[in-house]
């Protein structure tokens, strides 16, 4: 295995450190998220049967981010199209009756 510089190590710490800040910074309940959605995704790698596909979307890009995690291309299209059927029924399932709108 290949030894790690010192200089790296001291990168490495920093950065812990810094994210550490950030997650201590943060109200308890995201912080529980956080942990959960962390958890949930180190999962996917380790696990063959576990797959995640995360979007991040900015208001200075026109498009987000896709980042996927033991998925193909085909595989990740899946479950975003599986995911919006899924957001669209529940939207509509609050909906008011289209005669309600007029």
């Amino acid at each position: 295995m290949e030894q790690i510089s010192q200089a790296v190590k001291d990168s490495l710490t920093e950065a812990q450190n810094a994210f550490l800040e950030l997650i201590m910074s943060l109200p308890e309940r995201k912080r529980d998220h956080m942990k959960m959605l962390f958890s949930t995704l180190a999962k996917c790698y380790v696990d063959p049967d576990m797959r995640a596909v995360v979007i991040v979307d900015n208001d200075t890009s026109p498009q987000g981010i896709v980042i996927g995690v033991n998925v193909d291309e085909m595989l990740t299209t899946q479950i975003i199209s599986n995911a919006y059927e899924v957001m669209v029924e529940v939207n509509q399932s609050d909906a008011p009756d289209k005669e309600m709108m007029n």
